[in-house]
């Protein structure tokens, strides 16, 4: 896939992570077998608002060549890998439950995605 179409693609996952996370928390608790209190409702709201901000970077970064392209698709990885990872520790000590794993598929072929992407030379 294309830098363009898979900047794309996570730009459209980050804005409907904003608009779940913010607009309807109770989906995500729901989801990884969460309770919902208020600092976790808050916390997940405020995440929510990290993936504007990344949303709004993969925007600008849609178009990137080199150097720009090769920094975006790391930090992508990093990210996504990171994210995938987390879930799976947290599945396994007992913190989540198996819709974590919704989240995880997502994130791992994402991070695959952007893997030929950090290489590059420029």
């Amino acid at each position: 896939m294309s830098f363009r179409h898979l900047t794309l693609l996570a730009f459209l996952l980050s804005c409907a992570l904003t608009a779940g996370m913010v607009l309807f928390p109770f989906v995500f608790f729901w989801l990884f077998g969460l309770e919902q209190d208020v600092a976790a409702t808050v916390m997940l709201r405020r995440c929510g608002m990290l993936f504007a901000g990344i949303a709004i970077l993969l925007w600008g970064a849609r178009r990137a060549k080199g150097a720009t392209q090769v920094v975006f698709a790391r930090g992508m990885v990093v990210m996504m890998g990171g994210l995938a990872l987390l879930g799976l520790t947290e599945f396994i000590a007992g913190r989540v439950g198996p819709g974590i794993f919704v989240a995880g598929v997502v994130e791992v072929a994402f991070a695959i995605g952007f893997m030929p992407y950090i290489r590059r030379r420029f």
